[in-house]
């Protein structure tokens, strides 16, 4: 019974279980085989990815890094550019944000928005209630968002949110 096959790429005398050839099959000879950078594609976005190990392209890889890092004169110069292309008319990633959905924006930033501290409001600028609250089991108290009267003092407040005596 043979239990070793050989690699399906060509030239290639590579030969072993069918699970180690897979493997080795897609780290020779796959989409993430061979050394240096290599731009790939991934649902639409570009990236460069460092494929090798030797320790000239490590170095080399960290050095990109460092330059590209979120230092204070890169954070101001990257600013700068955004402002002159503001100024000059032209589309920032500001602006190129406030056009997209809030999908695209929490997408984008890579981090979802944090909740707002005041409180959330239904029509005629009443908060909605906590529905946690009314079933004993809110952790936030004073903090939470929602609103922890019940309908019948609810309707006792005047248009302003002042509780009438």
């Amino acid at each position: 019974k043979k239990t070793h096959e050989p690699c399906r790429h060509p030239g290639c005398n590579f030969s072993a279980s069918k699970k180690v050839v897979v493997a080795h099959f897609h780290s020779s000879h796959g989409l993430y085989s061979g050394s240096g950078y290599k731009l790939i594609e991934v649902e639409g976005q570009k990236f460069n990815v460092l494929l090798g190990t030797a320790p000239e392209e490590i170095a080399q890889w960290r050095a990109d890094r460092r330059h590209r890092f979120p230092t204070a004169a890169n954070v101001m110069k990257k600013q700068q550019e955004q402002d002159e292309l503001k100024s000059a008319g032209g589309l920032t990633e500001e602006s190129q944000l406030a056009g997209s959905s809030s999908a695209d924006k929490k997408r984008k930033n890579g981090k979802k928005r944090k909740p707002d501290q005041v409180g959330v409001e239904q029509q005629g600028g009443k908060k909605k209630p906590c529905t946690n609250f009314s079933k004993g089991r809110c952790k936030h108290g004073d903090r939470c968002r929602y609103s922890h009267s019940s309908p019948s003092h609810a309707n006792d407040s005047n248009t302003n949110g002042d509780v009438s005596s």
